[in-house]
């Protein structure tokens, strides 16, 4: 169920941040999943997961998962990397989701959809033809 919340910009980005210092936290042991944030009733999503090695490709994928999950019916409320600073810069991601522990398996799904379609998209581009799957 989505709902409006009345917090802040700001304090949904505090909590993005939060939440990816914590994914940062366990990067050894989840590479991506859901946190779920009791106090405020949402989601976040996080990957620890850095494409390629690159924040430029961290950006990109991102930011077409925000439209996946828009698409869905799934509002973000906010997204922020950390650390913000050194040699692992951007490393752990997360975005604070309109979304209840009930949404669990639907952000999975389009977190699924996307990276298959990323796939197609990828095969297509080198030349391959797409697999029957």
């Amino acid at each position: 169920m989505r709902r409006k919340h009345r917090a802040s910009k700001r304090y949904w980005k505090l909590l993005a941040v939060a939440c990816a210092a914590a994914a940062y936290d366990d990067r050894a042991k989840s590479q991506r999943g859901l946190l779920i944030a009791k106090d405020d009733g949402v989601l976040a999503f996080f990957d620890n997961v850095l494409p390629n090695d690159s924040m430029c490709a961290r950006d990109q994928v991102a930011r077409r998962f925000r439209r996946y999950l828009a698409d869905a019916g799934i509002r973000t409320l906010a997204a922020a990397t950390y650390p913000q600073q050194g040699p692992d810069d951007g490393r752990s991601l997360a975005i604070v989701l309109d979304a209840t522990e009930s949404d669990e398996q639907e952000v999975s799904r389009v977190w699924e959809r996307m990276l298959a379609d990323l796939a197609v998209e990828n095969e297509r581009a080198e030349g391959s033809p797409p697999s029957d799957g």
